[in-house]
């Protein structure tokens, strides 16, 4: 089974909503599962009491209150339930598909992620339903759902103890989520891209939660000490990235989803450890792209809904 890590946002109006879902939809997926919130964010306590959910109000943060990801991953080493853990953003709606996916994992060491589905701030999702595909393809013709583009990571799936020696990084900012991408490429550890298997659904919310909005998301101190850590932000790492495929239960060796010149960057930065290099190849990419001599496949949502239908028809998922 799997325990689920997160930090939350406060308990008010729609972030608060969202989080319940969210923490709801982990809960349901089996009596085995456990969660684990992590902070003191109004309301956390309460939230925790009335679900059943472990509370670790104490955990190594920054001034202003958020976790470090590192310090959430040295407690679930020690203390969590199972070997198998996510980390995973509290209002990320989560089905069974992930504890499928889990069960095709056959390394010693990984890391699975993938792409998020997103609903539109007027989409209207009912997460308690177990006709979760009938909704999405209701969306989708809505035009109400997207596929979040690959440079966004919001869940991660990993084995006990994987991330043993990671610097600091705050979580829910800017660059943390590049930095556990290129925690695993500096390691060769496998890095699985499961977006065709897991449903994982964002639930819309603003970010009227943070001091400065949008702004401080995308600029502030926070921001600044994550890059720092990450030590180079240009051509950060994507859910395309990966280097294997989770894709109808079967795991299949990946380039960077058959785009070669990236898959070269990758290999001169994180093999070869030279970033100049990188930085060419980046270049040329950038170049051919420009002049419409080189093209890439850009994964959509109807593709990956028609994904999540074949399992279902195949009797390998439940939703």
């Amino acid at each position: 089974m799997i325990s689920f890590l997160s930090s939350a946002k406060p308990f008010i109006h729609r972030n608060g909503d969202n989080q319940r879902n969210a923490l709801k939809s982990w809960l349901a997926l089996s009596p085995e599962v456990e969660v684990i919130l992590y902070g003191d964010a109004q309301g956390t306590d309460e939230v925790c009491y009335k679900l059943g959910i472990k509370h670790v109000p104490n955990i190594n943060s920054t001034p202003s209150g958020v976790p470090y990801f590192n310090a959430i991953a040295d407690h679930a080493k020690q203390y969590a339930r199972h070997d198998t853990q996510i980390y995973l953003n509290c209002d990320i709606l989560m089905s069974d598909s992930l504890l499928q996916a889990v069960k095709r994992m056959t390394f010693k060491k990984y890391l699975m992620i993938g792409q998020r589905i997103d609903l539109h701030e007027d989409a209207e999702f009912a997460p308690e339903r177990t006709d979760w595909i009938d909704q999405l393809n209701q969306l989708e013709k809505n035009k109400k759902i997207s596929l979040h583009p690959p440079s966004g990571k919001d869940y991660f799936v990993f084995p006990r103890g994987l991330w043993d020696g990671i610097s600091p990084l705050i979580v829910g900012r800017l660059w943390y989520d590049d930095g556990l991408l290129a925690f695993c490429f500096e390691r060769s550890i496998p890095i699985i891209d499961a977006t065709y298997d897991i449903i994982s659904i964002h639930q819309f919310h603003g970010y009227n939660h943070l001091p400065g909005g949008v702004k401080e998301y995308n600029f502030g101190s926070d921001v600044e000490f994550n890059a720092h850590r990450l030590r180079s932000t240009h051509s950060s790492p994507l859910v395309s990235d990966a280097n294997w495929i989770l894709r109808s239960g079967k795991l299949e060796k990946s380039y960077a989803r058959g785009d070669r010149l990236r898959y070269m960057e990758l290999v001169a930065r994180y093999k070869l450890k030279t970033m100049t290099g990188s930085f060419v190849l980046r270049a040329i990419w950038r170049i051919l792209r420009a002049l419409r001599f080189y093209d890439i496949h850009k994964l959509e949502i109807g593709e990956v809904l028609h994904a999540y239908g074949i399992l279902i028809a195949e009797g390998k998922q439940k939703i």
